[in-house]
């Protein structure tokens, strides 16, 4: 990380950081966390409306996660939700995008390989779906495809 740069947020393992330079103020940085530091396609504005996004998704006290979703499955899945265009960042892995539609909040990124947890599993997304409410989650129950797994709280 060069000198000029402030750390302001890591990951929960601490592999990964984010930092921004004072002297350039909507520039933004990210890589791992011994400082081999990029500038995002994100400025600094745009990321941290990213990051709140992605924590509201994950704290979110009606969640599903289907860690592999066929992709085939992807448009119906997301049927009434709309990609938001974040300009995108590396963690936890490249690829990941948001959708949202009136009460449902999603990150779709790819599905981890169960032989190579290292790669990516073709043909599978891992989908991480917020809503309001579990009602409007229970569309979800009617892939059977796929294992959904409640990420709520109270779980």
């Amino acid at each position: 990380m060069d000198a000029d740069q402030v750390a302001f947020m890591e990951d929960l393992t601490g592999d990964w950081i984010w930092a921004f330079d004072p002297n350039q103020s909507n520039v933004a940085y990210e890589g791992d966390s011994i400082g081999n530091l990029n500038r995002t396609p994100e400025g600094l504005a745009e990321l941290l409306v990213h990051a709140t996004v992605r924590s509201v998704i994950l704290l979110s006290n009606s969640g599903r996660l289907g860690a592999q979703v066929p992709n085939e499955a992807l448009p119906q899945v997301l049927n009434s939700m709309e990609c938001v265009g974040f300009g995108g960042w590396k963690w936890p892995r490249p690829g990941y995008r948001i959708f949202m539609a009136d009460s449902l909040l999603a990150e779709v990124g790819p599905a981890v390989d169960p032989q190579a947890p290292w790669l990516s599993r073709a043909g599978y997304s891992a989908v991480r779906i917020a809503g309001l409410s579990d009602s409007v989650l229970t569309y979800l129950d009617s892939f059977s495809t796929v294992t959904w797994i409640d990420t709520g709280p109270d779980v």
